[in-house]
Parts: C-alpha cells; structure tokens; sequence
C-alpha cells in the first residue's frame, strides 16, 4: 500500500510539472480563518507571475503574526483585496493551481472575497494540493487511517533542500526553488 502512494504521489508531482499551465499559489493570512493577506503565484520554473501584499479589513492574529512576520502595519499601505483578486483572477482561470494545503488556501481566498462583497470567480481554478501528494513522500506513514501523516511546508521545504534562511515557507511560494 505504502508504494502505491509514493508511487501515484510521483506521477501526480510529474503530470503537474509537465503541465506548462500549472500555477503554484501561496497565501498568508491574518490567522486559520481570516482574510489573505500575501499572495504569490509562480509558474513551474519558480518564476514570479504575481505578487502582492494585501491590506485586510481585520486585525493580524498575533499567532499568525508569528508565523509570517507580517503586521497591521507593514500592511496598512497595501492594496484592499478588490484590487489585488482584480489581478490575479485572471492568472486563476480554468487553470490548474497547487497549493500546499489548497482547502486553506481556498477558503481564504473566499473569506477575502466575502469581506469585501465580491462573488465567486465566474471560471475558478482546478485546485490541487501539494500537502496531500507530499505527505506519502516524506510523511510519517500511519497503518490507522491507513493514510501518511501531512508534512508542515517549512518541513517539506527543509527536507527538499530549500535554504535553511528561508524562515516560513512564504519564501518558497515567490522565489525560485532549487534544482529548477
């Protein structure tokens, strides 16, 4: 069972890869259930195709803050999600993104749409999840679920070889990864 897992956790990581359409999005967010308030998303070499940080309407949780190191007032000066969900639907559109934990990427992306009044994306992503593919790479396997346990992302960077100053795995989602 085990290889199986690795197994179609490889093909999964290659089809993507080979996948020329493929985003790869990352988001920071004011806590577990707030607003985004970083996004990136790169193309499969690494390379930069959006940026931004984004002025919330709530307070940066202080747990989260410490996770990320961003702050209400590294913020204030950022543009409101309006603006910055403008640029990037586009980049989203009946498009393949991964992200690493994509359930809690998308509900982030929709708790940000809702503070701000705006309806669903008229053609949304096909989201994929990097966590959930990982996990049978380098997670702990459990016989109960049969199922591996998730890696953290500054885990899964850290056993990939990203560099160990990247201090969150913010650093990951908009600089080129190693080997790429």
């Amino acid at each position: 069972m085990y290889q199986h897992a690795v197994d179609h956790a490889v093909k999964r990581f290659r089809f993507w890869y080979d996948d020329l359409q493929t985003g790869y999005l990352n988001t920071e967010t004011t806590g577990l259930s707030g607003q985004v308030i970083e996004v990136a998303l790169v193309d499969r070499h690494g390379h930069l195709q959006f940026y931004s940080k984004v002025r919330p309407t709530i307070p940066v949780e202080p747990e989260a803050q410490a996770v990320h190191d961003l702050s209400d007032a590294e913020l204030a000066d950022a543009p409101s999600w309006t603006e910055v969900i403008r640029q990037v639907r586009p980049l989203l559109a009946r498009r393949r993104i991964v992200a690493y934990n994509a359930d809690f990427d998308r509900a982030r992306l929709k708790t940000s749409d809702e503070a701000h009044g705006l309806t669903p994306q008229d053609h949304p992503p096909i989201w994929r999840c990097a966590m959930d593919a990982y996990g049978p790479l380098h997670g702990d396997w459990s016989e109960y679920p049969a199922d591996c346990c998730w890696t953290s992302l500054l885990a899964a960077c850290r056993q990939m070889g990203v560099p160990p100053e990247a201090p969150t795995g913010r650093w990951a989602a908009y600089r080129p990864w190693p080997g790429w």
